[in-house]
């Protein structure tokens, strides 16, 4: 009995000593997710707030203009009527008959007062008045004379100190400028050099506690093996329970949900299965049908200037699929869909080698074929609808080649014409999105908007596998295969047919795809690489600044396409045969997407062979440069190299 009360003891001491040790870890963590999530929420705001004032003074500059343009037709309207009045009066005064002048003529009556008065006093008077006014006179015009020469040299004056005055204050003005520029960017420098020191320690103090949480939970798993351990209490209870479900990173929120007096069962495991093996133990309520059955497939290394030439490499890809589920639930801007307490997600359930990174919103951990994922409330109920949602809507390329290039496969079935399509709110907020899904859209399928982060139950839901299936992440930059840039054929002629690029006609335009305008400059020397091909006839183009229609109508034209690895060069699906890609970016990268989309559509590839700066943990964060002289004997090369 001693005995027993002795171990007792010992576990409520365990107890207590483990949640004082893991309280401040978790303080911390929380502390760390939570700015992290507030930092990037910010970010987003600020971009958007950017957005709007950008068009609001655009709106501005072109009603200033207006109101310019306006106030100058008035001005030159006025005085061409005012010069044709002048005209006027002076034709009229020149046809109008002049009158002699008659003086009258005093003499006579002077000469009568002097008789009369030629010994008198009067005589003195008038000689006297006589004289005064002709002194008057000179006087009046002296002065006269002296006036108009004091206001000419006082204007004269005046005209220096104004122009003076002016060209100080323009100086000023230009000064006062560039160093405001020299300060803005000097700021914005030193503000992402410290974004990326704080990520780095923010990315330390991670690995660190994690390391420190992985000792204990499996130092305690020993105790709980060995039979030391007693469950009297039921947050201890339910936390080693879900320690020992899980995996060790849900500690974390084990411990935010169990410590701070909220409910453990927001937090919830459940089994990531494939659509086709859930299909397979759900037959009575699903509905499965293969479009094309898994092939061959090319990949396609490209070819860097003066380094390699291209390969390719072949790998069989999974079929190509459209199912249909009763009573699913998903959330918006995520991949989380949940039927029957299961996660169906082909790629995580195929990831063998558990390399491919699914945490995204919702989804929290995966271990072992197990997810973690944070519960929330049904907010509303759709009868049904076509899932063309996604965790990777915000970006141009996943959108147009990942997500609506599926709605080719639902269109071929006659069943599900009527159905709404399900797409993200960020879709219908870009222009240049909703462009592109209502060409796609050709047969007018209703859109639903689904709000980011917010759960929905969609009783029949159509899921059209992907085409693509080059993950949207990966747990490690090494773990990067060439098989990853597999893609269907179906996706280029899907897109292709529903946009109606060009027709038949000679490509003329030598383009270079700038990425001034946007978020983030990977090329850092992007200017003077810029510059270099614009002295060598290069178009320089800002996608960012064209429509939809736009885009597709200046890649169809295209003879040539120089841009930095991005989301614009996803438009060389619009280009004709035989049009020059050329992609910079780092050989090192092993990103063949762009590269296997070419070789595809027939286009030729010369790409340019970056150098790394600033290593992150993400290649597509990376930031590079390219020399010059090595730019100069590209430029060189393409323009001697046979059409």
């Amino acid at each position: 009995m001693r005995k027993i009360v002795l171990i007792r003891a010992i576990a409520f001491i365990c107890s207590i000593a483990a949640k004082i040790i893991a309280a401040p870890f978790v303080l911390l963590g929380r502390l760390l997710h939570r700015a992290t999530a507030l930092f990037s929420r910010n970010r987003q705001r600020r971009k958007e707030r950017r957005l709007q004032r950008e068009m609001l003074h655009e709106e501005k500059r072109i009603r200033r203009k207006e109101r310019q343009t306006y106030r100058k037709e008035r001005k030159d309207e006025k005085r061409r009527l005012r010069l044709e009045r002048r005209k006027l009066r002076e034709e009229l005064r020149e046809r109008r008959p002049r009158k002699a002048r008659k003086l009258k003529d005093y003499t006579p009556i002077i000469n009568k007062l002097r008789d009369k008065c030629r010994d008198t006093r009067i005589a003195w008077i008038l000689r006297a008045i006589y004289a005064v006014g002709i002194l008057g006179t000179k006087v009046y015009w002296k002065l006269l004379v002296i006036f108009q020469k004091a206001y000419w040299g006082l204007h004269s004056i005046y005209r220096r100190i104004y122009w003076v005055s002016r060209g100080l204050f323009q100086r000023g003005y230009w000064f006062c400028r560039v160093w405001l520029e020299r300060l803005y960017w000097f700021c914005r420098k030193l503000c992402q050099k410290a974004y990326w020191f704080f990520r780095g320690l923010y990315q330390k103090a991670y690995w660190f506690f994690r390391g420190l949480l992985q000792k204990a939970y499996w130092y305690h798993r020993g105790l709980l093996q060995k039979g030391y351990w007693h469950f009297y209490y039921p947050k201890s209870r339910k936390l080693y329970q879900s320690m020992c479900r899980n995996a060790y990173m849900d500690l974390f929120f084990v411990f935010l949900r169990g410590y701070t007096n909220q409910s453990v069962e927001r937090i919830s495991c459940v089994q990531i299965l494939g659509v086709e093996e859930y299909v397979k133990c759900h037959k009575e309520q699903c509905c499965y049908r293969v479009i094309e059955t898994g092939k061959e497939r090319s990949v396609c290394i490209p070819p860097y200037f003066e380094r390699n030439e291209a390969e390719i490499g072949n790998f069989h890809s999974p079929d190509i699929y459209v199912a249909k589920i009763q009573n699913v639930s998903l959330i918006g801007g995520s991949n989380v869909i949940l039927a029957d307490k299961t996660l169906l997600n082909d790629a995580a359930y195929q990831d063998k080698e558990h390399r491919i990174d699914i945490r995204y919103s919702s989804i929290k951990n995966v271990l072992d074929g197990i997810a973690v994922i944070e519960n929330q409330d049904v907010t509303e109920e759709i009868e049904k609808g076509i899932n063309l949602v996604s965790a990777a809507s915000f970006n141009y390329y996943h959108l147009v080649v990942e997500i609506l290039s599926r709605l080719a496969f639902v269109d071929t079935c006659e069943d599900y014409r009527d159905y709404p399509i399900l797409v993200d709110e960020i879709v219908l907020r870009i222009p240049q999105f909703q462009a592109a899904m209502e060409c796609i859209n050709h047969l007018g399928h209703p859109v639903i908007k689904i709000e980011k982060s917010k759960k929905y139950l969609v009783k029949d839901l159509v899921l059209p596998s992907s085409n693509v299936w080059m993950p949207t992440n990966v747990y490690s930059r090494n773990q990067i295969r060439v098989s990853d840039f597999m893609i269907s054929d179906t996706v280029l002629q899907n897109i292709r047919k529903a946009v109606g690029v060009w027709q038949e006609r000679p490509a003329w335009r030598n383009m270079f795809i700038s990425r001034k305008k946007a978020q983030a400059i990977r090329l850092k020397n992007e200017r003077e690489v810029r510059e270099m091909f614009a002295q060598n006839g290069f178009e320089i183009v800002y996608t960012e600044e064209l429509s939809f229609r736009q885009q597709v109508e200046c890649f169809g034209q295209a003879k040539c396409v120089i841009a930095t690895s991005g989301a614009a060069l996803t438009n060389i699906i619009f280009c004709q045969p035989g049009t020059l890609i050329g992609c910079i970016i780092p050989s090192e990268h092993g990103f063949f997407m762009y590269s296997t989309i070419a070789y595809m559509l027939g286009l030729r590839m010369l790409f340019l062979d970056a150098e790394i700066i600033e290593r992150t943990p993400y290649p597509a964060a990376d930031t590079f440069i390219l020399d010059k002289s090595y730019v100069s004997r590209y430029i060189e090369a393409i323009n001697n190299k046979p059409k």
